[in-house]
């Protein structure tokens, strides 16, 4: 898991936001699947057998890029307005991705 091998969390426990290992883990991650979706979308409605998988795959594509974007301007910085749920959050997007 991506967590163990770039933790957010520094040498005393305490989360750190100066973890670039993590920042970049989690840009690629959720950026990747979420691109990622949006284009194995467009692929899916080219073919008549998954045509009807394209518009789930484009939206949750489109959901994944928007919640990561949506966590770092509203949970990610200490008094965001939804930081004190930013564990929350997190697992909403992961439940997205892996639905």
């Amino acid at each position: 898991m991506i967590v163990g091998v770039f933790p957010a969390v520094d040498a005393s426990g305490a989360f750190s936001s100066d973890q670039v290992g993590h920042t970049g883990g989690v840009f690629m991650t959720f950026l990747g699947a979420g691109i990622g979706l949006i284009v194995v979308s467009r692929r899916l409605a080219g073919d008549v057998r998954w045509r009807s998988l394209a518009a789930y795959a484009l939206a949750s594509g489109i959901a994944i890029v928007v919640l990561f974007f949506a966590f770092g301007a509203l949970a990610e910085q200490p008094g965001a307005p939804l930081h004190p749920w930013m564990g929350l959050f997190q697992w909403v997007m992961v439940a997205e991705w892996f639905t």
